[in-house]
């Protein structure tokens, strides 16, 4: 099958929509910013489309445009000021179904890693690792206990960087990319006793969030370096069910924090996932002693603050998912507060 080659959009977009500018491509999905002048004023708004090509003009759609139309559904529904809102949503026109944001400055692993790799230092301080934290974790507390929302993407690409151009300078963190999202059902969630309590008032979400509790289609082809070592045994015996989704985040959060605070991976070069990962079981089996031996000079803290923020990581990637923290636990930590 032959898709549309890049700087391609559909016929409604190229249409539309001015100064495309193309930020990537792939797997079917284009991402273009554009600057669009709003009628009432001459303030111009830096957008991003996300697009799915059809093979053809008006071709039926694909399962990307299935996952742009349930990103949609699901992010113009919720409220958060760490949850990124969609703008607009274009539906089979002309070739493409499209899903419109606000335009960030730049991405998590660019704002944290990228930028420290050019430069083989931290760029950035243990503060900003915190208040990014906080935000993600309060973002993860919304979705998980007041919506019954699981992310199921959580990575430093899929949150956003919204740099204020004042003085200030202030950078707000922001989690997209919801097209792999779900809710759980009360009656399928992961029982935990251990669970903290939070009160959230929950929205009643249209019934386009729920799934068929056959979820794992949805997960068999992901890349399984981002997920739990529970979700990864899960889909290798291919009886994944509804419960771990929540866990899963949590963990996936985990592994992004100890990314930033050591500025590596977890996994190896010829390792495929987390459960197989050297690092990984080293610190299950030794704790805080072994992150003690790991570099810990690319960014400066008090030793006690150290030994909070090593707990708080094992904490949110604990092997066992009932040991491990849930949202709320990992706001109500002792290196957050």
């Amino acid at each position: 099958m032959t898709f549309q080659s890049k700087n391609q959009h559909s016929n409604y977009i190229r249409d539309t929509c001015q100064d495309l500018e193309e930020l990537s491509y792939q797997n079917r999905i284009l991402v273009s910013g554009f600057e669009k002048q709003t009628k009432k004023s001459k303030f111009v708004e830096k957008l991003v489309i996300k697009e799915c090509l059809h093979l053809k003009e008006d071709e039926k759609c694909l399962s990307s445009c299935k996952d742009i139309e349930n990103e949609y559904n699901i992010a113009s529904q919720l409220s958060h000021q760490n949850i990124l809102s969609p703008i607009e949503y274009f539906k089979q026109q002309k070739g493409g179904c499209a899903i419109c944001f606000p335009r960030a400055s730049c991405d998590a692993f660019y704002y944290f890693i990228e930028r420290s790799q050019s430069q083989k230092r931290a760029t950035y301080s243990l503060e900003e690792v915190r208040h990014f934290l906080r935000s993600i974790a309060s973002a993860l507390n919304y979705l998980h206990q007041g919506e019954n929302i699981a992310h199921n993407d959580i990575k430093l690409e899929n949150i956003l960087c919204f740099i204020s151009e004042d003085q200030t300078q202030e950078t707000v963190f922001m989690l997209t990319d919801f097209g792999y999202s779900y809710e759980i059902p009360i009656d399928q969630q992961f029982e935990d006793s251990q669970l903290h309590d939070c009160s959230f008032s929950s929205s009643q979400l249209s019934q386009s969030t729920q799934i068929n509790t056959n979820v794992y289609p949805k997960w068999k082809n992901r890349v399984k370096m981002y997920l739990s070592p529970e979700m990864v045994e899960a889909i290798q015996k291919q009886n994944l069910k509804m419960g771990l989704e929540k866990g899963n985040d949590i963990a996936s959060l985990g592994f992004a924090l100890f990314n930033l605070v050591f500025l590596e991976n977890m996994i190896g070069k010829n390792e495929k996932e987390y459960s197989s990962s050297k690092k990984y079981q080293q610190i299950q089996k030794c704790g805080v002693e072994f992150l003690q031996t790991l570099n810990q000079n690319l960014i400066n803290t008090e030793s006690e603050k150290k030994d909070l923020l090593f707990d708080l990581i094992i904490g949110m990637i604990q092997q066992d998912p009932l040991k491990r923290l849930d949202a709320c636990g990992v706001l109500n930590h002792p290196w957050l507060n």
